[in-house]
């Protein structure tokens, strides 16, 4: 059912649709994760949901009767009562909402509510979890930077003013990770990357904290994009622009940015960005990285302050209206000067990215300088992308930025003296292949056939390939090929070959 909204003479009315909806939980055995706790997302899977796709809802309600003494856990107002030795929730939202989160909550016999507010009460993270789950130190810990990170984006945005709440709910005992649930200003994650250890690495990298990740999902901008350009890459970028103020060290911006060029890369096949709209796992997970480092490119090429600008007033727009991709760029081009469409084609509508390679001579002039000819030779697909080539002479260090647009092109530098060294971005601000991203590639890719697409005899291969390109495994990635290995025979029933690779992969 579509809602329109009619004008007629500076005049408005708009159909709002009203309903209430019943269920017995005792007969929806599907949503339990275990005799403790339920899950129940809004999906046409349960036929008594209606169906309205993305439009929203006026006033809902949904009356939830169990036999337990339930906690029931939503971002809207829970009323309950007793009756007939059950107890009845009563779910009701009296502001529009999206379908979609409606009736996205869950429930447990037995919960603990940790929490953290900031020094102005308008920003409010907790944790609700089954006693026991979490490390109740480790909880603080990272209470307290999901605050201070909320407190960095609504700075970052303007929204100072504007409250801030954000609610992690944790169901289910099997330790493997699904796709969380977004209900409005609540993540529900089943199966959820909860530690009963302080594991510190959850504060300085990102593929480490999931929290992070889904707080930043907060300020993702109002689009109808249909990609993950807005949302998971949108995400991604912004947890790390908030991990990078924190640390203040260009060494580990080098450090997020190469394990972001990891996730990227695999020879797992995957459609491009713009393509992309029904998205395997696998295809996600490197699509999200690509975007992310999409922003990080656009930082580069605009600039970060010219870059903030367009976002600050990107954000101010989605207020009123979803912001479309062309709209975006539209905003880059105009802090730019000039189109970006050669910028914005190659990366989001082409599933490749490149790879250079640098070599260089050295010659003495008749002045007394030194004239350095370098070759950029680019392998595969022919990208176009400013690239800064750094010159070391003693202590001394020289960046000069060139264009790189062609198969093979040739740059011709002045300098005092021969450097004793010559790198092309080093700091990592394009996108591209590395040899040891390769090799890590072949492993990564190695997982992902199996896991994925159930296709051993490619993960078979992309693991032997990892083996023979690194056998002093140098990059660290000959424990994932083992593992690939080890699960393959495994499948097929050999199992003593399965113990040799795993203990090989253990070493």
């Amino acid at each position: 059912i579509d809602l329109f909204g009619y004008r007629f003479r500076n005049d408005s009315f708009f159909v709002k649709i009203e309903f209430e909806e019943k269920i017995d939980s005792l007969f929806t055995l599907p949503m339990f994760v275990n005799s403790r706790e339920f899950i129940l997302p809004y999906t046409p899977s349960y036929a008594w949901l209606p169906v309205f796709a993305a439009s929203a809802a006026g006033t809902t309600s949904l009356e939830i009767a169990l036999p337990f003494a339930y906690s029931i856990i939503s971002s809207a107002a829970v009323e309950s009562q007793a009756s007939d030795n059950k107890f009845q929730w009563n779910v009701r939202y009296d502001s529009e909402v999206r379908l979609s989160e409606a009736f996205s909550l869950c429930g447990s016999v037995a919960i603990d509510n940790w929490e953290k507010t900031s020094e102005d009460s308008l920003i409010n993270v907790s944790f609700i979890v089954s006693p026991g789950t979490f490390n109740k130190q480790y909880a603080d810990s990272l209470l307290t930077m999901l605050v201070n990170a909320a407190e960095y984006y609504r700075h970052f945005f303007g929204t100072d003013s504007l409250p801030s709440t954000m609610n992690y709910l944790f169901i289910g005992d099997d330790p493997f990770r699904n796709k969380p649930l977004r209900a409005v200003n609540s993540i529900i994650q089943r199966n959820s990357p909860a530690y009963a250890v302080f594991d510190s690495l959850a504060f300085i990298r990102s593929i480490s904290n999931p929290w992070l990740f889904e707080l930043a999902h907060t300020w993702c901008p109002l689009s109808d994009d249909s990609t993950i350009v807005f949302t998971d890459g949108w995400a991604g970028y912004l947890t790390y622009r908030y991990l990078c103020s924190s640390h203040q060290n260009p060494l580990y911006e080098r450090r997020e940015r190469l394990d972001l060029m990891i996730r990227a890369l695999s020879f797992y096949p995957a459609k491009a960005i713009t393509v992309g709209k029904n998205l395997q796992p696998g295809e996600r997970q490197m699509l999200s990285a690509k975007v992310e480092y999409f922003f990080l490119m656009l930082d580069y090429l605009l600039g970060r302050e010219q870059l903030d600008a367009v976002l600050k007033k990107m954000y101010r727009e989605s207020f009123d209206r979803p912001i479309q991709r062309k709209d975006f760029q539209t905003l880059c081009e105009e802090e730019y000067g000039s189109s970006l469409e050669w910028f914005f084609d190659q990366w989001l509508n082409r599933p490749g990215v490149p790879e250079f390679v640098l070599e260089w001579k050295a010659e003495k002039t008749v002045r007394g300088m030194v004239q350095i000819k370098a070759t950029v030779e680019q392998r595969g697909d022919i990208f176009t992308s400013p690239m800064d080539v750094y010159f070391t002479a003693g202590t001394k260090t020289i960046p000069k930025r060139i264009i790189v647009e062609n198969s093979k092109q040739e740059f011709v530098f002045e300098l005092s003296s021969i450097p004793s060294r010559i790198e092309l971005d080093p700091n990592l601000n394009i996108l591209r292949w590395l040899i040891d991203i390769r090799i890590l590639a072949h492993a990564r890719s190695s997982i992902q056939f199996l896991e994925y697409g159930r296709d051993t005899s490619s993960s078979k291969r992309e693991a032997a390939l990892t083996l023979q390109l690194d056998p002093a495994n140098a990059t660290g990635a000959a424990p994932i090929a083992y593992y690939s290995l080890g699960k393959i025979a495994v499948i097929q029933n050999k199992l003593e070959q399965a113990r040799e690779y795993f203990l090989s992969a253990m070493q």
